[in-house]
């Protein structure tokens, strides 16, 4: 498989750890990639760059967040990795969406009267 520097994966080190991170680095003739580790089953590993074989790193698919929670998911793991560029990015994205749903809100209209297929007026 093809990896590229930012791509997010999960795999085992040859300990046998289990870790969960972003490739940092490509090691195309050692075979290998490193991960720089953002939770294992190893608590040492956390915040390190770990070499792990290419065959033992699977790739997680693409996520991006659409909603304010997912959005606010992502920016705690913006601050954890230290990415200022990308916790600008999200930010931007997080209060966008904030104003875009405090806008619509605001345009929400009730009708006086409520009709139904009919024609005859419904209670409110």
């Amino acid at each position: 498989m093809n990896f590229e520097v930012g791509d997010w994966v999960t795999g085992r080190t040859g300990r046998g750890e289990l870790v969960h991170g972003y490739i940092e680095a490509l090691q195309p003739l050692q075979g290998s990639v490193v991960v720089r580790v953002i939770q294992s089953d190893r608590e040492a590993a956390v915040g390190r760059g770990v070499p792990v074989r290419n065959a033992a790193v699977r790739k997680l698919p693409d996520y991006t967040a659409e909603d304010e929670n997912g959005l606010n998911e992502l920016i705690e793991l913006a601050l954890q990795t230290r990415d200022e560029t990308w916790f600008r990015e999200l930010t931007g994205k997080l209060a966008a969406l904030k104003d875009r749903s405090s806008r619509s809100a605001e345009t929400i209209e009730i009708p006086q009267a409520i009709r139904n297929r009919l024609g005859s007026r419904l209670p409110h």
